[in-house]
């Protein structure tokens, strides 16, 4: 809490600020002597995780009263429900199937035809005959953390397998690359997931500027709608978004066919069998009401702006580095005054 700015002000006024003890000096102020620095913050670990989808703010952080920092959640996500239209065939989903469960590394598993439709925290995705009479599924999932969504076809085995295709709707904060400006409201995208792109970051996905439509059993939906931004491998930084995946399953003739959607890591591996503890969103989201310039990194943050932050380190995860420039009107050497600690800080 810095020092009034105006009014009165006396020694000991400056003692309980800067932590002094009796007896006090006005010499013991000089900026740079000790008590009274010239900026504060440093290297600072950031708080963990929220979990449950939670985001817990943390207030002065590094020491900068005014500075509140907001941790992302966790990798998690909510499974509501997934919905096949026109199944007939016994076991085939025929209408909407409620999940209303977290997604846990505990699969949970509904029966598809012969085959299984998998929702867990890793990721989602079926193992299904296509040789159905459903029309187009959807798999909806609510509260999604994640630093970077990912897809594959699965099994590319040696029988007739074609494409599959999807409009995807994602409602909430995420971004299409690494570094890019994050997107918020309803976007939609369509992708098309053919046989040869077995590993994640191989099958094209395109932002569109408005709902497509559903897609075809042979075709990405347009819907009259254009293409906004191609070139997309991956989603990144999904913050407690929701996401509508929709699939055409009716293509006779074909044989068993498998695609997933992995919820991983931003800087990380997108494996589905990599373990959790390196699989979180690491942005987090930075509010300064501190009465100064924060430098976080090499970015300044304004007095009264708020931004989004991953670590500055190349190397470590959740450290920041934090300069605050304060009490430059206290001077160093010579004359000082009472005045001159006017709106000083020690934090």
């Amino acid at each position: 809490m810095a020092l009034q700015s105006s009014g009165q002000i006396s020694l000991s006024d400056l003692a309980s600020e800067f932590q002094d003890t009796a007896p006090y000096s006005l010499k013991s102020y000089y900026r740079k002597a000790g008590l009274v620095d010239s900026d504060i913050g440093g290297t600072i670990t950031a708080p963990t995780l929220g979990t449950g989808g939670g985001k817990p703010v943390t207030s002065n952080f590094g020491n900068i009263s005014g500075l509140d920092i907001q941790s992302p959640s966790e990798k998690y996500n909510y499974y509501v429900q997934i919905r096949g239209l026109n199944g007939q065939s016994p076991g085939v989903l025929n209408g909407s199937r409620n999940i209303n469960q977290a997604g846990t590394l505990t699969t949970y598993t509904t029966r598809w035809h012969n085959r299984s439709w998998l929702c867990r925290l890793q990721g989602w995705g079926t193992s299904m005959v296509r040789e159905t009479d459903i029309s187009f599924s959807c798999c909806k999932i609510g509260q999604v953390s994640s630093g970077r969504l990912s897809w594959e076809y699965s099994n590319p085995s040696g029988y007739t397998q074609n494409p599959y295709y999807f409009t995807i709707k994602i409602v909430g904060k995420h971004r299409t690359s690494p570094t890019g400006a994050f997107l918020t409201g309803e976007h939609w995208y369509t992708l098309r997931i053919t046989r040869s792109n077995n590993v994640p970051g191989q099958a094209e996905m395109f932002r569109k500027d408005g709902y497509p439509g559903n897609p075809g059993a042979s075709s990405l939906a347009t819907g009259g709608t254009s293409t906004v931004e191609s070139g997309i491998y991956y989603l990144y930084d999904l913050d407690l978004t929701e996401a509508e995946f929709y699939f055409n399953a009716n293509q006779p003739n074909t044989s068993s066919a498998v695609f997933n959607f992995y919820w991983g890591s931003g800087g990380g591996t997108a494996d589905p069998s990599a373990s959790d503890s390196d699989e979180n969103p690491d942005v987090y989201n930075f509010i300064n009401n501190s009465g100064a310039d924060v430098t976080i990194g090499d970015t300044v943050l304004s007095d009264g702006d708020s931004a989004d932050f991953g670590s500055t380190s190349e190397t470590t995860e959740r450290l920041f580095d934090l300069t605050c420039v304060v009490n430059q009107s206290v001077p160093e050497s010579g004359i000082i005054r009472l005045t001159d600690l006017y709106g000083a800080r020690k934090t």
